[in-house]
């Protein structure tokens, strides 16, 4: 979700699916990410640069040094269809 350059979603590692947030300013971008569990805690920055629905950059993880990332925009249906909501009785006894 975007909010002026403000961005937040998620994003999914090997093990996890975390929030992330940061910022989109121009073309270059910010997000960051914590994944914490008992006993151990990782931050995940990443900054990197938009182009058409591609980010890609550096992704910075603290003690386990750096990697490169790529992403794509998460495609969403443009026509969504309509919701019937039943009405009258339940089926079941």
């Amino acid at each position: 979700m975007q909010e002026g350059s403000r961005i937040s979603g998620s994003h999914k590692g090997d093990f996890a699916v975390r929030d992330i947030h940061g910022t989109l300013e121009g073309n270059k971008l910010k997000l960051r990410s914590q994944l914490s569990s008992p006993g151990d805690s990782l931050g995940f920055i990443f900054a990197g640069s938009l182009s058409g629905d591609t980010i890609s950059g550096d992704l910075y993880m603290g003690e386990y040094l750096n990697a490169k990332f790529s992403a794509k925009r998460n495609p969403y249906p443009a026509n969504s269809s309509n919701i019937r909501v039943p009405t009258g009785p339940p089926l079941a006894n």
